[in-house]
């Protein structure tokens, strides 16, 4: 992954990149024990969800 950034431009270290990753993966892992994870959309589009309880 580090060489293909790189080949783009990125000025960045391979730790950088590393560290980078980790970082995601533990924000991930620890959205995900709490009972969520985090929805990402392409720009441009929205999205919304509502969420209730009907009796």
């Amino acid at each position: 992954m580090h060489e293909e950034l790189v080949a783009l431009g990125f000025p960045g270290s391979y730790r950088t990149v590393c560290d980078f990753i980790a970082n995601c993966k533990a924000a991930r892992d620890d959205e995900q024990s709490k009972g969520y994870e985090r929805l990402a959309h392409p720009e441009g589009c929205k999205r919304q969800v509502e969420l209730d309880t009907f009796c």
